[in-house]
């Protein structure tokens, strides 16, 4: 994590134990630093949401249904 920081660049945990020691890791980190970035590395905007559909407070329910349960 702090390697991540330190490099600015996304360390992967191949890269962490391929190196045998603490310094080979360093080294590695170096020469990684030293190679070009991304071209481009702004975020990508998101879309706007889409708003939901409002849940009606109750169910519509049919003549006969309503017969049912006012008869009980």
């Amino acid at each position: 994590v702090v390697a991540r920081l330190a490099a600015g660049r996304p360390v992967t945990v191949a890269q962490l134990f391929a190196a045998p020691t603490v310094a080979a890791f360093a080294a590695e980190l170096e020469r990684a630093a030293a190679l070009p970035g991304p071209a481009d590395s702004t975020p990508i905007p998101r879309r706007p949401r889409v708003p939901r559909r409002p849940e009606p407070q109750t169910q519509p329910s049919r003549k006969q249904e309503e017969r049912q349960w006012t008869s009980v």
